[in-house]
């Protein structure tokens, strides 16, 4: 018998492509109003050249990063069932896992700050036994619906809004 998922969310990087796709025709359609405003109003050709530039490397890039993701077929993919909580992140174990709801106390957002400046927001899994598990949102998963699947099976745990702050002087955590 297999479980029933009572939160499923799965990507393809081919699908993601599409919002790369969609972004690059964007540049494409402000290089075509450019030329249309370039025509009818008086626009210093140096400021049109450098946004004609700057339009036409960036959609180049962005379906440049469009084919990558399809030429890499991969797959994310995040469950939920009544006992366990599982992600799978592509080519990445550090960020895939698979555990028993029982044994997660909360979910928690991680930050740490340091003479380099601030670290990026990291949102994950803490287990009873002080292991964090991040939950990267890249292709575009809610943290907080599976918050709330993860909190209608177990009330106890948790999800507080504030960011724990960790910080760091010269590699060395102070407080």
């Amino acid at each position: 018998m297999t479980e029933e998922y009572l939160y499923h969310f799965k990507k393809t990087r081919k699908k993601r492509a599409n919002l790369f796709i969609r972004m690059g025709v964007g540049c494409l359609v402000y290089i075509a109003i450019l030329y249309l405003v370039g025509n009818f109003t008086d626009v210093p050709k140096n400021i049109h050249s450098i946004i004609l530039i700057v339009l036409s490397l960036s959609s180049a890039l962005l379906f440049y990063i469009a084919w990558w993701h399809i030429k890499n077929p991969a797959t994310y993919e995040a469950y939920i069932t009544n006992k366990t909580l599982s992600v799978s992140y592509p080519e990445n174990e550090s960020w895939t896992f698979k555990v028993p709801i029982e044994d997660i106390e909360k979910i928690e957002q991680r930050q740490n700050h340091s003479s380099g400046g601030k670290t990026i927001l990291k949102v994950g899994i803490v287990m009873k036994n002080s292991d964090f598990h991040e939950i990267v949102m890249d292709y575009g998963n809610s943290v907080n619906k599976m918050f709330k699947i993860l909190n209608s099976i177990n009330p106890e745990i948790t999800f507080p809004k504030n960011v724990k702050t960790g910080y760091y002087l010269f590699g060395n955590k102070v407080k």
